[in-house]
């Protein structure tokens, strides 16, 4: 029986393969396929992700980390810890050929940048959201440094937010188990994208996310790549579109004193 894949391209990436890639992949594949531009890439299965925990024997310490990791001090202390177990851990070498495999096709070039991006699986579900949880690492150079990003995404499935937001008792509910103490019920999706020097860069929401209007399109940007408007640091414009009549309800122009750009 053939192995299952542990890269799939963007374009591959469709809604059953949720469980697989993640949401961040299937909206990115989904844009792919309707003819948007998006910058080209490809998806790191959650199937690698397991074997990656398997051929480094993770799985019981991180159980043993995250059991009744109930207070902020703990979450803080046990995501350290997981964080130094993923930066000492390697990938086999099957994961390392596939993936180095994939970025030589990118780019044609082992030194073309990338963004490396968490891509959760349960990113974007309807009644909870993962999104903003774990990391994404922009402008990564040579097939090495992704590798390494690439277990840093996966180690970001267990930062201090995430564990905390996992522990809350709605979100344990909704995939069915206690999720404090069932590490084996995790994993993670990464993408692997080629990086754009944006101008400006920010975010889109198609319900406004301050009132909860679904008429509306909110639209937040600022100079540079969006990872300023992502983390906060600046107060971006904002725009708000009327869904049906795709006329601006309103506009603010915001304080935009930081910018990113790569040097």
């Amino acid at each position: 029986m053939r192995a299952e894949p542990y890269v799939i391209w963007l374009a591959d990436c469709t809604r059953d393969c949720l469980p697989v890639v993640g949401g961040k992949a299937i909206g990115l594949g989904t844009l792919v396929r309707e003819g948007f531009q998006v910058p080209a890439g490809f998806a790191i299965s959650t199937s690698a992700y397991r074997e990656h925990i398997d051929h480094n024997g993770l799985a019981g310490p991180l159980q043993a980390l995250v059991t009744e990791c109930t207070s902020l001090e703990a979450q803080k202390r046990a995501s350290e810890e997981i964080r130094q177990l993923f930066e000492a851990s390697r990938p086999s070498p099957r994961i390392e050929d596939e993936v180095l495999a994939a970025y030589a096709r990118l780019y044609g070039d082992a030194s073309a940048p990338v963004a490396v991006r968490s891509s959760a699986t349960a990113e974007d579900l309807a009644d909870a959201s993962f999104a903003g949880q774990q990391e994404t690492y922009l402008w990564i150079l040579g097939g090495a440094e992704v590798l390494e990003h690439i277990v840093r995404c996966w180690a970001s499935l267990f930062t201090p937010q995430a564990i905390a937001y996992r522990a809350r008792p709605r979100s344990a509910s909704l995939h069915g188990v206690n999720a404090r103490t069932r590490v084996a019920d995790l994993a993670m999706g990464v993408v692997v994208q080629r990086m754009v020097p944006a101008e400006a860069a920010g975010v889109m929401f198609t319900i406004d996310p301050v009132t909860g209007d679904p008429s509306g399109i909110v639209v937040e940007a600022a100079y540079g790549l969006g990872a300023a408007v992502v983390n906060g640091e600046v107060t971006p414009d904002r725009v708000c579109v009327d869904k049906v009549q795709l006329e601006i309800r309103s506009r603010t122009i915001g304080t935009k004193a930081l910018a990113y750009r790569f040097d």
